[in-house]
Formats: structure tokens, sequence, C-alpha cells
């Protein structure tokens, strides 16, 4: 389930793994402007700790994340262009949710 202020969207794939992989990042991580943000190899490290494959691609994480943002988009939810924030050091990237770290619960069952 995905809550968004009144409005609650069901979602369920795959995807889902991977989107719940980075709740405990943003959640967890001290507050500031680098809290919650991971590369791909961290944020795959928690989709196997979910179920994943072990054997899938790192790249597997950026395709999950188009996933479930259009499989959001599709079951009504709004403003899922600006679910996820990403910034560039060096060569990296790193992703984080881009939601407020007291909004998000994760329950995957």
């Amino acid at each position: 389930m995905f809550t968004q202020g009144s409005a609650e969207v069901r979602i369920q794939g795959v995807y889902v793994l991977y989107l719940a992989a980075y709740a405990p990042t943003r959640r967890d991580d001290p507050f500031g402007t680098e809290s919650g943000f991971r590369e791909n190899g961290n944020l795959m490290e928690g989709c196997v700790a979910l179920g994943v494959n072990p054997e899938s691609p790192i790249e597997r994480v950026n395709w999950e994340r188009a996933r479930a943002r259009s499989a959001l988009v599709t079951a009504g939810a709004r403003n899922v262009d600006r679910l996820f924030a990403r910034k560039r050091t060096g060569t990296k990237w790193r992703t984080r949710l881009q939601l407020e770290k007291g909004r998000i619960e994760v329950d995957v069952a």
C-alpha cells in the first residue's frame, strides 16, 4: 500500500521489494542533506535481504525503480516524478526516497 496524503494505492510485483529497500536507508539515517542516499550496490544488498535473486544485475535497481514509478502512476498516485532524488559525487550516482523520514513505513508481507 502506498499512501500519499489521503489517497492510497496498492501496487504489487517484484519492484515493490526494490522500492522497499530504499525505505530504511532514508528512514533510519541521521537527518541531513546526505540522509538516505545510496549507490545501487548498497541498495541491491537490501533488495537481496528482502528476497530478490542475488544473481540479479545491480542495474536492475534502476529498472525496478522505473517500474515502481510507472505502477504508482497507473494506480493513480500523483507527483511520482518527485518520489526519488538522485545525486552525483564524481562518477558515482546515488539515489534516495524523497519522502519525509517520519512518513515512511514498510510492510513487505
